[in-house]
């Protein structure tokens, strides 16, 4: 058999060896901008560029590890108010987040997922409301209390 069908053989045997290799979907891929929120470009634009300035701090406290009380090293012109335990609220990351709605004056609505320290690594989730003075280049964050 193996004679007459060499070429149906080893593609038999290649189907054969793939079987059982785990695929990944495309939709499992890391994506950073996909944990994130998006600003939403049919808010006028003083609203817009609150969402900016919280998109680009929350970035590089979740992207690149950056502690929030340091956000305006790594995002000139955004100032973040809260400290690392203060943001972080006893959890050892910021996982993912998104706008919980629209802004309303100076307050910006986030809905953000947390990871908590164990064997488990449970997500936390919490609501919060951020408020930005200023805007994307010239910001001052703070949570709204």
């Amino acid at each position: 058999m193996l004679r007459v069908f060499p070429l149906a053989s080893v593609l038999l045997l290649g189907a054969l060896i793939g079987c059982g290799r785990p695929t990944v979907a495309p939709e499992d891929v890391f994506n950073p901008g996909k944990l994130q929120g998006t600003v939403d470009t049919n808010l006028p634009d003083h609203l817009q560029a609150k969402q900016q300035a919280l998109a680009a701090a929350f970035e590089v406290i979740m992207v690149e590890f950056v502690e929030p009380e340091s956000v305006a090293e790594n995002v000139p012109g955004v100032q973040f108010l809260e400290t690392n335990d203060e943001f972080m609220e006893g959890t050892i990351e910021l996982s993912r987040w998104d706008f919980n709605g629209e802004p309303t004056g100076n307050d910006v609505p986030v809905v953000m997922f947390f990871l908590e320290d164990g064997p488990e690594q449970k997500q936390r989730r919490v609501e919060r409301v951020y408020t930005v003075t200023g805007g994307a280049g010239a910001a001052t964050i703070g949570r709204k209390k």
